[in-house]
């Protein structure tokens, strides 16, 4: 599968959740906030979110840490993240659309190194990486289950597009030059995660997931970019207003 395959299924995917957001967005809207058993805070109902029996909507911001692992975590250090989501709860489950950033720093300043090129010669070549800038934009789905009226846990995936953006400096024996490059990953990421309810449709919590980014085409007789992928993990607090 190609990458232009995989962005156009992953943009069918998340066209057709924000078909469902706001296909069910006419249905009866709440008619009172339900209050739990310490008669203050909005609780669990057995749907996605903290804001009493009816609540069908929800606005979420994440903030934590993203450590990048195998080639990527070798040339860059972990960054802070940040995102932001727009969640629509029904029944059981809970869908969003996520805009997110993070930008990992190089895991060192430059990498150099030397050649002896013959007994008078030596050619000499240093590199030096910029930030690394993830820009996302993804669906996500998960599954909810109560454990008590203001406490849950959840399960799911994200699902969308991933874009980052870097420069390379070069100087060399012979040659100096400095590159700017944009890729394109189709971005996957099962995750984890526990919410507690506290008052007023509002509920912080803690996430976890694993993320794939990939590019490319397994098919090498197209002639294109060969495949690869990029794994990071990443955890998150959340803070979540149910409505």
């Amino acid at each position: 599968m190609n990458t232009r395959s995989s962005f156009l299924s992953l943009n069918i995917i998340v066209v057709l959740i924000l078909s469902f957001f706001f296909n069910t967005a006419n249905a009866q809207r709440r008619s009172n906030r339900a209050l739990n058993y310490e008669g203050d805070a909005a609780a669990y109902s057995g749907g996605g979110g903290f804001g009493g029996e009816d609540a069908q909507w929800g606005v979420s911001l994440q903030g934590g840490f993203d450590s990048p692992k195998g080639d990527l975590g070798t040339l860059y250090k972990g960054a802070p993240l940040v995102g932001i989501s727009v969640l629509r709860h029904y029944k059981g489950f809970t869908f969003g659309i996520t805009f997110s950033r993070h930008s990992y720093k190089p895991a060192a300043d430059s990498l150099y190194s030397e050649y002896v090129m013959g007994e008078e010669s030596m050619y000499t070549q240093s590199i030096k990486l910029s930030n690394n800038r993830f820009t996302g934009l993804y669906a996500s789905a998960v599954y909810n289950i109560g454990l008590s009226d203001n406490f849950k846990c959840y399960g799911g995936v994200n699902l969308g597009n991933m874009s980052s953006s870097y420069s390379i400096e070069v100087k060399s024996t012979d040659v100096n030059y400095t590159g700017t490059y944009t890729d394109q990953f189709a971005y996957i990421a099962p995750k984890l995660g526990l919410d507690v309810g506290i008052s007023n449709g509002f509920s912080i919590g803690i996430e976890g997931k694993y993320n794939i980014f990939t590019k490319g085409s397994v098919n090498t007789r197209t002639g294109g970019e060969g495949f690869s992928s990029q794994r990071s993990v990443a955890a998150a607090a959340t803070l979540t207003y149910s409505f």
